[in-house]
């Protein structure tokens, strides 16, 4: 029985980690929020710098000490000195990410339910549905937040081998088909798109602020899954004829491309169909994205469906 990750395997299964929803909800939002291009300016060198140097340690870590966090720490505090060994106390990071990540997951499935019969016809009758699901419909909300746990529960339980590569190898070719395809789609818009690259790539220094400076970097981390022992416990099944820096150049990169697609396929709705991205918020997605669709027709639901679809492998990649 195969004890290691596959080459691809690794590479497939740490980026997965990597690519959650900080990539897909979290960076069109902050972007919105923070100046555009320079926001993603300062998101590129922080995840290049500081955090592609971070992950790397955590990927050595891994490798060396071939065991979770909570053991990492201590195997190497042998070699190193016993102060090292309360490091695993990190992994209750990942606890607390973990208690509002399933939440926000199944908001995302409820809503890929929903695509598939439903689309608010006006921004109002889309936000008042989302204020709903948040305070008085507690019962749809624990519903889907439920399924999400136990759904992440059953992959984590068959180990990091025959659940997590095997759910990766599959789920993530098929979130990055959809996202080409939906960014393809997107170009067919071109106003829209044009008004999306801009956005993303020209500074905009009004809606820039001192705090996004921290935003960029509290971003970088968040999506490359750092400090919380994820990648630490993946790179301990790392096999040693893996080129890991090589492959942790291909999982940054992986991730970079997806924040990057993801903020096209959101802006370019944004801008095609009038709404402002400045004043949106988390509501980016949940709301205006929701009430956009709808004029696409018919086809708004499938193209609805299908982001909800990428935005929960997204975020189940990441949960596991």
């Amino acid at each position: 029985m195969r004890t290691y990750f596959s080459k691809i395997g690794f590479v497939l299964t740490v980026a997965g980690g990597a690519v959650g929803l900080g990539n897909a909800w979290k960076f069109p939002t902050l972007s919105a929020e923070n100046g555009g291009f320079v926001f993603v300016l300062l998101y590129l060198f922080f995840t290049l710098t500081i955090g592609f140097s971070i992950f790397l340690a955590e990927v050595a870590m891994g490798r060396l000490s071939k065991s979770d966090l909570a053991n990492a720490y201590s195997n190497l505090a042998i070699k190193y000195g016993n102060r090292w060994r309360y490091g695993g106390v990190f992994m209750l990071g990942g606890i607390f990410v973990l208690s509002f990540y399933l939440v926000i997951m199944g908001w995302v499935l409820k809503y890929t339910v929903v695509s598939l019969y439903y689309l608010p016809k006006t921004l109002d009758e889309a936000a008042s549905n989302f204020q709903n699901l948040i305070t008085t419909n507690l019962t749809s909300s624990v519903f889907f937040f439920t399924l999400s746990f136990f759904l992440t529960l059953l992959i984590v339980s068959k180990g990091l081998i025959k659940g997590i590569e095997k759910l990766n190898v599959v789920i993530m070719p098929s979130l990055f088909l959809m996202l080409v395809f939906m960014l393809f789609y997107c170009m067919g818009f071109k106003q829209g798109f044009a008004n999306a690259f801009s956005y993303l790539f020209y500074p905009d220094f009004l809606h820039f602020k001192f705090s996004s400076i921290a935003e960029a970097l509290g971003l970088a981390f968040f999506t490359l899954c750092l400090g919380i022992g994820c990648i630490v416990t993946y790179s301990s099944a790392l096999d040693k004829k893996t080129n890991f820096i090589k492959s942790s150049v291909y999982i940054v990169l992986i991730n970079l491309l997806i924040s990057f697609i993801m903020g096209l396929i959101v802006f370019t709705f944004i801008f095609e169909f009038g709404a402002d991205p400045h004043t949106q918020g988390v509501g980016i997605v949940f709301i205006s994205l929701m009430s956009l669709f709808n004029q696409l027709g018919a086809l708004g639901y499938i193209f609805a469906f299908c982001f909800f679809l990428a935005l929960f492998f997204a975020g189940i990649t990441s949960a596991v």
